[in-house]
């Protein structure tokens, strides 16, 4: 058993290594357009994962929060969290705000009124 535990393991490993070789060189081909596209993917991927976690961990206060129209009041903490680790892992993406676009939708199910009048706004353009 333990043998197949180790074979699996170093399977897993060579498999990770050829996925990260492949995409390093995929990579090294993009022209600047592209690289820009995969970055605001990447970036809008992040920040819809980033509130879609808020919103599993804190369903009750979710909808607390979208009746009393003070959702970020009570959610602040983990949306701040959120927010500036979307900021760090985003800084070159200034041009538009996706943290701010993902807590619209996802959230505040497309009306950014129930957010109240604490939360700071978005940062860039959005398209809400």
């Amino acid at each position: 058993m333990n043998t197949l535990i180790i074979i699996g393991l170093i399977v897993v490993v060579v498999c990770a290594f050829v996925i990260s070789v492949r995409l390093r060189q995929r990579r090294e081909h993009e022209g600047p357009q592209q690289r820009t596209d995969r970055m605001q993917r990447d970036a809008q991927r992040f920040s819809r994962r980033l509130v879609s976690e808020i919103k599993l961990y804190n369903e009750s206060r979710v909808a607390d929060g979208r009746q009393n129209h003070d959702l970020y009041d009570q959610l602040r903490e983990d949306i701040d969290r959120s927010r500036a680790m979307y900021d760090k892992a985003n800084d070159s993406l200034a041009d538009r705000d996706y943290f701010h676009e993902a807590v619209v939708e996802i959230l505040c199910d497309g009306d950014a009124a129930v957010l109240g009048a604490d939360y700071p706004g978005p940062r860039a353009h959005t398209i809400q």
